[in-house]
């Protein structure tokens, strides 16, 4: 099993008693070098000089939640990792965000996962790192308020409302780009001559 460990001693975001890192966030609204759709992308990495669990430890703690998780096979942590975020990102709510990409680099791993709303992902991505270090220090987890609070901060942003996520939805089942536009408060949908801006009421 291939290990990617911090290149330093010197940690980036690990706290003192951690033993993995994520680092280097990147969030893309629409295809890019990792995924062919928005994504958030970030680094992973082991902490020197110490130890995770062996990764069966992990992913018997995490398939008491995902038992399907369970019975898939990890190249690495971070490949366990990046299936857990994914899974998680769908908040219970069954999110359409199930693609996600793995790449190995000499000092880390880079991992994608489809996101909509960065601020969430981002806060799904910590609550994941969370969840794998209070598994290493055998401590308890609070999975199900923590799940709330993200499933409130989707609700909350531009994409959680019931409409506006109906379409969404709809439309990368048809494969029709959909992205925000900030400044004009309206979604756009598809490209080119085929544009269709507009809000969730007109559409």
């Amino acid at each position: 099993m291939v290990q990617q460990k911090s290149s330093d001693l010197v940690r980036i975001n690990a706290r003192r008693t951690d033993v993995f890192d994520i680092f280097n966030f990147k969030h893309y609204i629409g295809a890019n070098p990792y995924l062919d759709r928005g994504a958030l992308v970030f680094d992973f990495a082991l902490v020197e000089l110490r130890e995770p669990l062996p990764i069966e430890d992990y992913i018997s703690r995490i398939g008491d939640r995902y038992p399907y998780l369970r019975h898939q096979n990890y190249e690495s942590y971070a490949h366990l990792f990046a299936q857990v975020a994914s899974q998680v990102s769908k908040l219970d709510m069954e999110l359409h965000l199930n693609h996600l990409s793995v790449k190995p680099y000499e000092k880390c791993t880079r991992i994608s996962i489809e996101s909509l709303h960065e601020r969430t992902t981002r806060e799904v991505v910590y609550f994941v790192w969370d969840w794998f270090e209070a598994i290493t220090q055998d401590e308890d987890f609070n999975f199900e308020d923590q799940l709330i609070k993200l499933q409130m901060r989707f609700r909350a942003s531009v994409y959680g409302g019931p409409t506006v996520y109906a379409l969404l939805r709809t439309a990368q089942e048809k494969g029709i780009p959909a992205f925000y536009l900030w400044e004009e408060g309206l979604m756009q949908y598809g490209f080119g001559k085929k544009t269709c801006p507009g809000s969730s009421n007109n559409i």
